[in-house]
């Protein structure tokens, strides 16, 4: 006769499974109260509540004990660290805590506050006297404290009442705090590149494709349209000692003379140009004043040859690509892509006199008569390549050694 099956609780080892009531005092009074927001009648529940709301209520009432607290002490000196409020906050919470922290702590005697954070949104609403930045030190991985507003005023003309200094603190505060959480910068001229920027850094990862690298779009570069003041902050760049990449244009000038005798510098050809407008370039290349140096600064520009490159900074331009030099994006992106151009061109927005693209050799003329409006321009070249596998865009040459530079 065969034995009687075992028990499936008992196969399964379960056999000393046991349930015991373990109700505690204190598991119960924690558990019976909650958190809520607004009016009784009409009050957000606790479970409703985001974690980001809750951590930020959790430190307001913590807060406001240790307020309490140091009222009662009187103490000489007081001291609150506060660590990265922002997390699982969204954007606008954090503005809130930035602008009100301040007011939240008056009141309190001999106190000193200090708020690290990794948060643009916060670190823009702040007073730029209060920022400081902590860096590591590359050397011997010591931790370097800086304070902007005493240090890096030192490094304008100027100091603290310069306008190149008013300037940089009114924009980072309010345009662009994510400078001081970026490891690498690319400063650009116009929203033109803004657009298409992100494609070419695409493009170049596309391309060089190494399993020892780590591609571009996974590093944490941050793109700025900063215009023609990309100088202002060459001292503000050496002083985070951030690897930085400024695109900009050689923007070549002829000098000219009308019938009454006055003198002006009209945009031109690079092979007609005579010096450029430029004065980023001239900042960071040491352009000479007098005028026969200058001359010689202004071939050995055109020709990229005015010696080694900045550790930190630097600075790309257009060159000489299919036996042509671009005096603009537009300009060099027209010339390496014209082809292409000239099959899309139904499908571009921001042209005019597209007929030209059959007719008009000279590329600096051509780019002059069909761009008509350069962001729809750039916006329809993004459009085309991320709707249309079989467009493919090539970067002109000086962007692409930038960028290469840049992936060191």
């Amino acid at each position: 006769m065969s034995p009687e099956p075992r028990h499936s609780r008992e196969l399964l080892g379960f056999e000393n499974l046991r349930v015991r009531s373990n109700i505690q005092s204190k598991e119960l009074l924690e558990n019976s109260s909650e958190v809520i927001y607004g009016l009784e009648e009409n009050h957000l529940p606790e479970h409703l509540n985001g974690l980001g709301f809750m951590n930020m209520l959790y430190l307001m009432l913590f807060i406001e004990i240790k307020k309490a607290y140091f009222n009662e002490e009187k103490r000489n000196i007081n001291l609150l660290f506060i660590e990265e409020p922002e997390a699982h906050t969204h954007p606008q919470m954090q503005y809130i805590f930035a602008n009100k922290i301040k007011n939240i702590l008056m009141g309190v005697e001999n106190l000193q506050t200090i708020v690290t954070t990794h948060s643009s949104h916060i670190v823009s609403q702040c007073d730029f006297e209060d920022i400081r930045y902590l860096s590591r030190n590359d050397t011997d991985d010591n931790i370097v404290i800086k304070n902007f507003y005493s240090e890096l005023s030192a490094s304008y003309e100027g100091g603290k009442d310069g306008e190149d200094f008013k300037f940089l603190t009114q924009y980072l505060t309010l345009q662009s705090a994510e400078l001081f959480f970026a490891c690498k910068l690319i400063f650009i001229e116009g929203i033109s590149e803004r657009i298409i920027f992100p494609y070419f850094m695409k493009q170049y990862d596309t391309v060089n494709t190494k399993s020892d690298s780590i591609k571009l779009s996974s590093q944490n570069i941050s793109i700025l349209e900063v215009g023609s003041n990309a100088k202002v902050f060459l001292p503000f760049l050496k002083f985070l000692n951030i690897r930085t990449l400024i695109i900009t244009d050689i923007d070549t000038v002829l000098t000219v003379q009308d019938a009454d005798g006055h003198v002006t510098k009209n945009a031109c050809a690079v092979s007609r140009g005579e010096d450029t407008s430029n004065y980023t370039l001239k900042e960071i290349l040491k352009a000479p004043s007098t005028a026969p140096e200058l001359a010689e600064w202004f071939e050995k520009l055109k020709a990229h040859s005015l010696g080694a490159e900045d550790s930190v900074i630097k600075v790309a331009y257009q060159s000489t690509e299919n036996g042509y030099h671009g005096r603009s994006f537009e300009d060099a992106f027209v010339n390496v892509n014209l082809k292409m151009i000239k099959a899309q061109k139904d499908r571009l927005w921001g042209l005019k006199n597209r007929s030209r693209l059959e007719t008009e050799a000279d590329i600096y003329k051509l780019t002059e008569a069909i761009i008509d409006k350069k962001t729809d321009f750039a916006s329809s070249l993004l459009y085309i390549a991320l709707a249309d596998e079989a467009v493919s865009w090539t970067t002109p040459e000086y962007i692409d050694n930038g960028l290469r530079w840049l992936a060191q």
